[in-house]
């Protein structure tokens, strides 16, 4: 199924220009569910999900300039009005922009693992990271990740496991293929090389814990 087409090209949003966090109805124009791809890349993901799913907004952040201007060539071509596009560091993005309780489902897909032991800090999970992914994240919501570098997959589930906020769902390749998941080329050519992808998905339960049904 097609997505709905845009009449204005107004991809990409200049977070500097916004005042607050952002108005999903406003920014979208409907009040559909919002979900955030962290690290878009060339808007693979992005795009057939937001074809596949034309009722379910979608909104990308990544901190390359060289992917956002792909992906919004790719975009404005399709003219998809289901899609916005952030270029900004995702964990700044997500703690000042982003509204409480407001958001069904964040992607995060092959993050950057940064191997060089200087550069370790500019992995984006961590514990604050986790607790901003808990407090934008509706109840139910979902947290989809994959990665073929063990030993970061596993650092990331340690996290979210220290969290309460997130219990681990069984299953995760199948809750992904349900909720659009394409993989990207560099999936693809990882995959034949005979690298393991590793995946998870982590939700918010419907009740915090220790709340009274």
């Amino acid at each position: 199924m097609s997505g709905p087409r845009r009449a204005v090209l107004d991809i990409e949003i200049h977070l500097p220009s916004l005042e607050g966090k952002f108005h999903w109805q406003e920014l979208f124009g409907n009040g559909g569910p919002v979900e955030i791809e962290i690290g878009f890349g060339k808007g693979r993901f992005l795009i057939q999900a937001a074809e596949r799913f034309c009722d379910v907004n979608y909104l990308g952040i990544d901190r390359a300039r060289r992917y956002l201007r792909i992906a919004k060539e790719r975009l404005e071509k399709r003219g998809l009005t289901n899609v916005h596009l952030v270029k900004s560091d995702a964990p700044y993005a997500i703690r000042e922009y982003i509204p409480s309780n407001s958001v069904r489902a964040f992607h995060t897909y092959f993050p950057d693992p940064w191997w060089k032991k200087r550069h370790l800090k500019r992995r984006i999970f961590d514990p604050f990271f986790a607790t901003e992914l808990a407090r934008t994240l509706q109840p139910g919501g979902k947290l989809y990740v994959a990665s073929d570098v063990v030993a970061y997959f596993e650092l990331i589930q340690e996290c979210l496991a220290q969290n309460t906020s997130f219990i681990s769902l069984p299953h995760p390749s199948d809750l992904m293929d349900e909720a659009g998941y394409t993989p990207s080329n560099f999936e693809v050519k990882i995959a034949r090389a005979g690298h393991t992808i590793h995946r998870a998905v982590h939700q918010k339960p419907l009740k915090a814990s220790g709340q009274k049904p």
